[in-house]
């Protein structure tokens, strides 16, 4: 990972992820005050510099060959949400997928399962939930969905 610069990846639908640049902090700060990305997610921001300082993480984590993480956005570039690798294992070929979605891009992914007590909050032990979708799976309605483990 080192090596090479972080990838733009192009998915279908004109989905791109993009590493995360510093103008993004202001799109960064909303998601984490929204409610459901607040449930499955522990970090919370409080400001333009805290979600700044958290896009600025990402280029050394790549470097370190720990993790990577990408905007997630649509054709024109507005973040829909984000996708990341987290914990990577190169000589293993593994790493942790985590991600969230934000409110007006949620739809589409059902739920595969609950696991039970995967994550300490301030509260206590939180479930965290897995959900997936398939290429050929049918499109689903648009409507809430939850935001993400």
């Amino acid at each position: 990972m080192r090596d090479r610069e972080q990838p733009v990846l192009r998915g279908s639908g004109g989905l791109v992820l993009r590493p995360w640049e510093a103008g993004d902090a202001p799109v960064v700060l909303e998601a984490y005050q929204d409610p459901a990305i607040q449930q499955w997610n522990l970090r919370t921001f409080a400001s333009l510099a805290e979600a700044g300082a958290w896009i600025a993480q990402w280029e050394g984590q790549w470097l370190a060959e720990r993790d990577g993480c990408w905007a997630v956005t649509d054709g024109a570039g507005a973040v829909l949400g984000r996708a990341a690798l987290r914990g990577v294992r190169l000589m293993d070929g593994v790493a942790e997928c985590t991600y969230w979605v934000l409110p007006a891009a949620r739809a589409g992914f059902g739920l595969e399962g609950t696991l039970r007590g995967a994550m300490q909050h301030p509260d206590g032990w939180h479930d965290m939930h897995l959900h997936a979708r398939l290429q050929g799976d049918p499109e689903a309605a648009p409507g809430p969905a939850p935001a993400g483990p």
